[in-house]
């Protein structure tokens, strides 16, 4: 027997609905209480996430922040954030925007290769020769430092140490070397002839900024003969120059917790808290180790010649032979040979800039013996030094000596010259 469904058997009803009117007040404090919680929620998030991978207070390397053609890749700047009453985040922007416009400006000045549209630069100089020209203050500053010095004028010179130390054997080095090639050592003294005179080629530094580059019809004719035309670059002393700018510039503007070092062995320490730095100096037999690390205090400039390579980027201003004879681009203005006293030399001073202590040490350094007049007299111009010679550590000034390196073959002795 079949079972009956009725039709109304399935059927539900819902039950009635009854429609409550709500407060209009009340919807609008809800809303307002969700905004705000999440409002809160946002800025816990972003406290977190700045604490773990934002701006943090210490130490830290600041880089250039826009690429432009400038040479960044030479320097090391390190610096303390957090010691101003402003935002880490602020800091590290403004410090940023300093170091690099300044590194940018100051490198694009003395460049002597490359042309920047309206920029009168070192390059424009060379095409200018025997005009005024009204050059920026900054350009005019640096060259001002560099007025006493013939060192700016040796380009035709350096072209071949630069020759030298690009060579791929000995055999190739020995063509572009005066000690060893006897048609260079003529061809630099022929240079040295226009380079060393002041009647063949000076810089003339004019008033308003305005700079005339003197060169002789007769120097002239010699550029022309040999197809150059580059009759003054700064060399060995362009990063000095830069460092200098940069740290006077940070200085100005009231950043200075930091220090700034040059592969090529300047630095300029900013710091006047009077805290300790250590500086390490190298030397070399077979390989190249740290020999031992020096202490000073407060804002010092230093300048740290050498002639062995250190690293990738001394390719371009050293050369050994497989016998282990050095070349180094500190060359002696009287018969353009290159010169090195000693392995290491430091000088460093409280009040001179790099460019300054660079030009004076260079008497010393440049040399085939040790001469401790010039070095005694380096210390009358504020002036510290520390030299290795023949495995003794020398240093003219208080400071603290210490990691010295030691092995069954070598050591060192340290000697305080007072006098």
């Amino acid at each position: 027997m079949k079972r009956e469904v009725r039709d109304n058997a399935t059927k539900r009803y819902p039950k009635p609905v009854t429609k409550v009117e709500l407060d209009d007040k009340h919807v609008k404090l809800r809303i307002i209480l969700i905004v705000v919680f999440i409002i809160i929620a946002g800025v816990f998030i972003g406290i977190t996430l700045s604490r773990q991978f934002g701006t943090k207070a210490g130490w830290t390397t600041i880089e250039v922040t826009y690429d432009e053609n400038n040479n960044s890749g030479d320097f090391v700047f390190q610096y303390e954030l957090g010691t101003k009453n402003i935002s880490l985040t602020s800091e590290k922007n403004q410090v940023s925007k300093i170091y690099t416009e300044s590194l940018i400006k100051i490198y694009q000045l003395l460049d002597e290769v490359n042309e920047y549209q309206t920029l009168k630069n070192i390059y424009y100089i060379n095409k200018h020769i025997n005009e005024e020209i009204e050059v920026d203050s900054v350009l005019y500053e640096s060259l001002k430092n560099l007025n006493n010095t013939r060192y700016i004028y040796q380009s035709l010179i350096f072209n071949q140490y630069s020759n030298m130390f690009y060579a791929d054997s000995d055999s190739n080095a020995i063509k572009f070397d005066a000690y060893k090639n006897e048609e260079m050592k003529t061809y630099f003294k022929s240079i040295l002839y226009y380079t060393n005179n002041e009647h063949h080629i000076n810089l003339e530094l004019l008033e308003n900024n305005k700079v005339k580059l003197n060169v002789s019809v007769e120097y002239q004719t010699f550029m022309k003969e040999i197809e150059e035309n580059t009759f003054i670059s700064l060399e060995f002393i362009k990063n000095a120059s830069i460092i200098d700018y940069v740290s006077d510039t940070l200085i100005k503007n009231n950043f200075t917790t930091g220090n700034i070092s040059s592969y090529d062995g300047y630095t300029r320490n900013l710091d006047s808290r009077n805290m300790e730095y250590n500086m390490n100096v190298r030397d070399k037999e077979d390989i190249v180790y740290n020999a031992f690390s020096y202490t000073y205090k407060g804002p010092t400039s230093i300048v740290y010649l050498r002639n062995y390579k250190v690293n990738a980027k001394d390719e371009s201003r050293f050369y050994e032979y497989k016998d282990g004879t050095r070349r180094t681009w500190y060359i002696d203005l009287n018969d353009g040979l290159d010169k090195a006293v000693t392995s290491n030399m430091i000088c460093l001073s409280n009040n001179k800039t790099c460019v300054a202590i660079l030009l004076e040490m260079l008497n010393a350094y440049v040399s085939l013996t040790i001469d401790t007049d010039l070095i005694n007299n380096l210390k009358l111009h504020d002036i510290d030094t520390i030299y290795i010679n023949k495995k003794e550590i020398h240093h003219n000034f208080d400071t603290n000596i210490k990691n010295i390196y030691s092995t069954s073959t070598i050591s060192y002795e340290v000697i305080y010259d007072k006098d």
